[in-house]
């Protein structure tokens, strides 16, 4: 009883997690690089950490929930995302897959989503106000480890052809990709570390013109635009509209607004058009020295938004988008929207339907992660997420407003305001192992309500 209770202490320990979860966030660009470099082989070790620890992930949780006997809102949801993850490969698709507790195809991706609420569990036992720290050093590090190598495949300069999404586009634009696979993956990281960077800098007490944050910020704006995406535009644009409420926000409750108990940090709101003129001056610099990197995602930006207020073809929307999301409808009415195709097995959506050969493109993923989530696992699971989510930002929220921890706001407003972020791209984005880590962790940052 003695040891098992020695072991609890030690797994829900707020160093031991903070440990774990920046090892794991670094050790994903650091292994892709160190795979390159050396061996010339792409995104082979990352897969790997994250198969492991799903294992030992699962193994940690189910012990910790033994130790501790408590079966609390956390511990339920997160009993419940597993699973989910394991019976949408069990049941949904037998002809394509087998139980999850045996070797298959899909077995990877599902032990990748225990890793996912392994470090979600792991971030809520982080303490936000001694530890939360560096968390944030390790987004900023990941960030600059990426758009060193991304500024380097500007000109042309590539460790290996590791883009193996679209490989000759990648070549052809010389477009920044970091040290992930595709474009528009690195596209859903540049929105969180750009993120990170540009709250991070409103709300801690950074001098208004330290060179140092503002030349970081203008890095980050740099290079996601350099990603030659809209979902970069689109990650730009909600880093700034969230700023922009978040000030709205702030004058309000400043001026008793609302009610007067709400207690906020010291923030200086003249920061906010600082970083909107960064981003006009980043945005300036790659329009007039890298214009085949952003006027066809203009272009195409402004092709969206006319096709969605003229209702056109909804098909063509989003590079094809449109056609994916109507085809994985089509799937949840007709075929099965209980467990749904299983994760890993998104092709189904397109195997099963009879009008298959109308699509130009099958893919294996939904380009949008909450639809994604509905089609692979199922109504119930999609369902969990959600609550899930909704939780997440409430709890956040009320600890923002009611604590009287100033450096725990500071960094709950950080990690809700980026978290926001991704989740706005997300609606045109998928779920990829390269990036999708690190979503649960500010995930579960936003629920934690540890402080000192």
């Amino acid at each position: 009883m003695e040891l098992g209770s020695r072991v609890g202490t030690i797994i829900n320990s707020s160093v031991f997690n903070t440990t774990l979860v920046v090892v794991s966030m670094l050790f994903i660009p650091l292994s892709e690089l160190f795979g390159e470099l050396v061996y010339n082989v792409p995104f082979v070790f990352e897969r790997a950490y994250l198969t492991f620890l799903g294992f030992v992930g699962i193994s940690v949780f189910i012990l910790n929930v033994f130790i501790d006997k408590k079966f609390d809102f956390l511990t339920i949801v997160c009993l419940l995302l597993i699973l989910f993850a394991g019976t949408s490969v069990a049941f949904s698709n037998p002809t394509q897959s087998i139980p999850f507790f045996i070797i298959s195809g899909h077995v990877e991706e599902v032990f990748h989503y225990y890793a996912y609420f392994f470090l979600f569990y792991s971030s809520t036992k982080i303490n936000m106000s001694s530890d939360a720290k560096f968390i944030i050093i390790a987004f900023v590090t990941i960030g600059l480890i990426h758009n060193f190598f991304g500024v380097f495949q500007l000109f042309g300069f590539r460790i290996s052809d590791d883009s193996y999404n679209n490989k000759e586009m990648h070549e052809q634009l010389r477009c920044i990709y970091g040290l992930t696979s595709n474009c528009n993956f690195y596209a859903g990281l540049a929105t969180i570390v750009t993120s990170i960077a540009c709250v991070t800098y409103f709300v801690k007490k950074i001098p208004i013109f330290d060179y140092k944050w503002i030349f970081l910020i203008f890095v980050m704006f740099f290079c996601a635009l350099c990603s030659s995406t809209r979902l970069g535009i689109l990650g730009v644009t909600a880093i700034l509209f969230f700023l922009i409420m978040l000030g709205a926000v702030i004058f309000l409750l400043r001026n008793n607004i609302f009610e007067k108990n709400i207690s906020l940090p010291e923030l200086n709101l003249n920061k906010i058009p600082v970083i909107i003129a960064i981003s006009i001056i980043s945005f300036l610099v790659v329009y007039l020295a890298f214009p085949q990197l952003l006027i066809p995602s203009l272009s195409e930006f402004s092709s969206d938004i006319n096709d969605l207020s003229s209702n056109k073809n909804i098909d063509t929307l989003g590079s094809l988008r449109g056609q994916v999301w109507r085809f994985s409808i089509e799937y949840l009415v007709n075929v099965n929207f209980l467990t749904g195709t299983g994760i890993g097995n998104f092709i189904d959506v397109f195997l099963t339907n009879p009008r298959m050969q109308e699509s130009p493109q099958i893919v294996n993923f939904a380009h949008n992660e909450y639809l994604h989530i509905f089609v692979t696992q199922g109504i119930f699971a999609f369902v969990t997420y959600m609550i899930l989510y909704a939780t997440c930002i409430i709890k956040s929220i009320k600890s923002i407003l009611y604590s009287r921890n100033e450096i725990f706001k500071q960094f709950k407003i950080i990690c809700l305001f980026t978290l926001l972020c991704y989740m706005t791209q997300a609606f045109f984005n998928c779920n990829i192992f390269e990036t999708y880590l690190y979503f649960w962790i500010l995930l579960g940052l936003s629920y934690s309500s540890r402080q000192s």
